[in-house]
């Protein structure tokens, strides 16, 4: 089951305080390249549109999520960029369709699951997973980065022309300042 607001915080809070006794016991996580926090996104109530606008805006700024977690991660295994792969050409041909079903069907046949904005799930779970984050037990790194998400989330409500036209006529800074206004990426870089 999907955890929202308050159910996060508490989950968090139950990992801080495991987290805490085992730095108590002098046994502090240590985290490889292969570890990562995951963040899946709830996608079953995303229409056909609204799922091409997310994928869409999210390939407008997979580069800046990058940047902020750790560019470094863009050549782990794990979290490859979907605007590195054949994806970008098939989501394309699939804005021509309004079934949402098509879309899963084409992420499922199309797409990687260790590329680092995972759509898979869409076809299990209905949700879409973000797999850029390198471990962390810093749990206020780990709030930002839920917040940058959901920034993503409210942006797909907005056709992609929306955010492409405020790329167009007022640049990329202004396009990432609107988009993610009130998290860790606004007025960075």
């Amino acid at each position: 089951m999907p955890l929202s607001g308050a159910n996060i915080k508490e989950a968090l809070s139950s990992l801080q305080s495991f987290i805490n006794i085992h730095k108590r016991n002098g046994e502090s996580p240590t985290f490889g390249d292969r570890t990562s926090t995951h963040v899946h996104l709830d996608a079953r109530d995303m229409d056909a549109d609204e799922l091409h606008n997310f994928i869409l805006v999210y390939m407008l700024v997979e580069r800046v999520l990058f940047n902020f977690i750790n560019p470094e991660r863009k050549k782990n295994n794990y979290c490859r960029p979907i605007t590195d792969s054949n994806f970008k050409y098939v989501i394309s041909k699939l804005r021509e369709t309004n079934d949402t079903a098509h879309i899963i069907e084409a992420v499922q046949h199309e797409t990687d699951k260790y590329s680092a904005l995972n759509i898979k799930p869409t076809y299990t779970y209905g949700s879409v997973e973000f797999r850029h984050h390198h471990g962390t037990h810093d749990l206020s790194k780990i709030y930002d980065w839920i917040n940058i998400i959901l920034a993503i989330r409210l942006a797909a409500k907005k056709p992609v022309e929306y955010w492409l036209d405020i790329y167009s006529h007022q640049g990329y800074r202004a396009l990432i300042d609107t988009l993610f206004k009130d998290t860790k990426l606004d007025g960075i870089s």
